[in-house]
C-alpha cells in the first residue's frame, strides 16, 4: 500500500504552501484521490493553486523522502466538495529541472480498493500519509474501527496535519477510507473520522467518462506591455525572429533571463508569441510564453521552503525550485 501514497503540495498565488497525502487509484492513468481540502477552499469551492496545478511527490522506498515528482491538475467536475473527495490527475512529470507531458501507461502502483461497506467496529485498520511530525516521510498509525455509517469511519488510528487525503488501509491492505478529520469524544479521547472509498467510486467511473477529455486551448491573459519575465522551467529558450516555432532562432535565453515586453503579442491557436527585449543584451525577438513567468512568480521561494533545508532533503529541495516556477502562473501546453 505503500507504494501507492503520494505527497500532494500545493502552492497559491501568493507563495503559501500547504500539503496533504492522497492514493494512487489508478496507476495506468495517473488518477490520485485525496481531500478537497487539500486542493481547494470547502466553501467556495475554487482550487489554492493557479489553475488548479498541484505537485506530487513518491519514495521509492517507505521511510525515504520523496525522489521522485510530477505536476497534476485537480479535476474539479469529478470531485465533491461536500464530501471532501478531490480526483487529481498527473499530466507531467520532470527530465531535470523541464517538465515534460506524461506518456500513459504510466506504470505507477495501484492501490487495491475494499468494499467499504463490509468494514465492521472492532476491524483492524492501519492509517498511512505524510503527517506534519513525519519530516516528509510517511507515517502510520495502527488501530480499529469504532464505528462504520455510510458516510464516516472513525477509528483510533489517528491522523495528525498532512494526513488528510491519504489512506485508511484494513488487513489485506485495500483501501477502505480517507483519513479526513479528527475530532475529540466527550469523554476526551480523540477520534479519527475518515470517509469510506466507497463514496468515491462514482467519481472514479466520472473521471475516465468526462473529466479527462482534453479542452480546446484558451488564450490565457495577455499580460501588459513593459511588464518584466523571466526564463523558467527550461534550461534554454529559444528567441525566434517571429511568432512561429518554425520561425528561424536568432538567439538562446538561458533559465534566469530576464526580458521586457515590447507589448505586441500573437496567439497561434495553442500559445502566445511575445516581442520581447532581452535586459542584458538589448536583443530583441520572439519568445513563447510557455516558458515564460512574471518576475514576481519566478523570483518566489516555493517547493525547498516545505522540503525544508536539511541535509536529507538536500537533492529534493535543489530540484523544486525549478519545478514550481515553470509552473506557477504559466500553464505548460506544447514544447517551446
Amino acid at each position: 500500500a505503500a507504494e501507492s501514497l503520494v505527497l500532494v503540495a500545493v502552492f497559491d498565488e501568493s507563495g503559501d504552501y500547504g500539503w496533504g497525502s492522497g492514493s494512487i487509484v489508478d496507476g495506468r492513468r495517473g488518477i490520485i484521490l485525496t481531500n478537497w481540502h487539500v486542493v481547494g477552499d470547502e466553501w467556495s469551492g475554487e482550487t489554492y493553486g493557479p489553475d488548479g496545478v498541484v505537485f506530487i511527490a513518491l519514495s521509492s522506498a517507505p521511510g525515504e523522502v520523496p525522489d521522485r515528482f510530477y505536476a497534476a491538475e485537480v479535476l474539479p467536475d469529478c470531485s465533491d466538495p461536500g464530501l471532501d473527495l478531490a480526483l487529481l490527475h498527473i499530466t507531467h512529470g520532470f527530465d531535470g529541472d523541464t517538465p515534460v507531458p506524461v506518456e500513459e501507461p504510466l506504470g505507477l502502483k495501484t492501490i487495491l480498493l475494499a468494499d467499504s461497506d463490509r468494514v465492521r467496529p472492532g476491524d483492524q485498520v492501519v492509517a498511512l500519509g505524510y503527517a506534519d511530525y513525519a519530516d516528509s516521510t510517511l507515517a502510520w498509525t495502527q488501530g480499529n474501527v469504532a464505528s462504520a455509517t455510510g458516510d464516516w469511519l472513525t477509528s483510533d488510528a489517528l491522523a495528525s496535519g498532512g494526513n488528510s487525503g491519504g489512506m485508511l488501509i484494513d488487513v489485506r491492505g485495500e483501501l477502505i477510507g480517507i483519513p479526513t478529520q479528527t475530532r475529540a469524544t466527550s469523554g476526551g479521547g480523540v477520534l479519527s473520522w475518515s470517509r469510506p472509498v466507497n463514496l468515491a467510486r462514482p467519481l472514479f467511473a466520472k473521471a475516465l467518462n468526462a473529466c479527462m477529455v482534453t479542452p480546446e486551448p484558451v488564450p490565457p491573459e495577455e499580460p501588459e506591455a513593459g511588464a518584466w519575465m523571466m526564463v523558467v522551467g527550461t534550461s534554454s529558450l529559444n528567441l525566434r525572429q517571429g511568432p512561429s516555432l518554425d520561425s528561424p532562432v536568432v538567439g538562446r535565453m538561458p533559465l534566469g533571463t530576464v526580458v521586457e515586453l515590447l507589448g505586441l503579442a500573437e496567439w497561434d491557436g495553442e500559445r502566445y508569441w511575445y516581442r520581447v527585449q532581452v535586459q542584458d543584451s538589448g536583443r530583441t525577438g520572439w519568445a513563447s510564453e510557455v516558458y515564460l513567468a512574471s518576475w514576481d512568480t519566478a523570483t518566489r521561494a516555493a517547493f525547498s521552503r516545505f522540503l525544508g533545508p536539511s541535509a536529507s532533503h538536500s537533492e529534493a529541495a535543489r530540484m523544486a525550485p525549478t519545478m514550481m516556477t515553470g509552473f506557477s502562473l504559466v500553464t505548460v501546453r506544447s514544447r517551446k
